[in-house]
């Protein structure tokens, strides 16, 4: 590790015998922040696709006449995403750099999650 303070931290919370909330944090708790920070700080895939899928939402008339029409109403005037359609979206250098949910984003911060 890179950090110690953090390597140590993982390590004694890892090797710790008591699961109680007595004495600060339990190992999983740790752990499951530990690996959010991670995948927040690289993910996985750059991005991801969704299927919208048939009686998911009904769109408003005012984007279609037929009101059985299903499909995603994306709000504030933009429209309706139809069944069937694949929605991608980035995670990649948006959500995880997002300052105002994750203060101070560049650093790997693992109480954010506790």
């Amino acid at each position: 590790s890179k950090n110690e303070n953090l390597r140590r931290r993982l390590k004694s919370s890892l090797n710790s015998s008591s699961f109680d909330n007595a004495s600060g944090p339990t190992c999983d708790v740790v752990l499951s922040a530990f690996l959010s920070e991670v995948q927040r700080m690289h993910p996985a895939a750059p991005f991801t696709m969704r299927k919208i899928e048939q009686n998911s939402n009904k769109c408003p008339l005012e984007y279609n006449n037929d009101p059985k029409t299903d499909g995603i109403d994306m709000g504030d005037g933009f429209g309706c995403i139809p069944p069937g359609f694949l929605v991608t979206y980035a995670i990649a250098g948006t959500l995880k750099d997002d300052a105002e949910t994750y203060p101070d984003p560049g650093t790997f911060n693992l109480d954010r999650w506790l």
